[in-house]
């Protein structure tokens, strides 16, 4: 009976392989999420561009700014 045992470097090449694949997948899915939020951030800013009605363009129409650092 022979038995079968991994020398050390074929269990190195293995956990290291491993970890450049965890690495690479939790890469690919932060690239993902950052893309998904910038694609819905811009889609979000177009309809409220376009769903605009002439009281959201005109809402600070007659207002005055107000003077700051005028105290008593």
């Amino acid at each position: 009976m022979s038995e079968v045992t991994e020398s050390p470097v074929v269990a190195e090449e293995s956990t290291e392989k491993g970890s450049r694949h965890l690495v690479a997948w939790f890469t690919v899915g932060v690239a993902v999420a950052a893309a998904g939020l910038l694609i819905g951030r811009q889609l979000r800013n177009r309809h409220r561009f376009n769903c605009q009605t002439p009281y959201d363009i005109y809402e600070h129409a007659g207002e005055k700014a107000g003077e700051y650092g005028v105290g008593v």
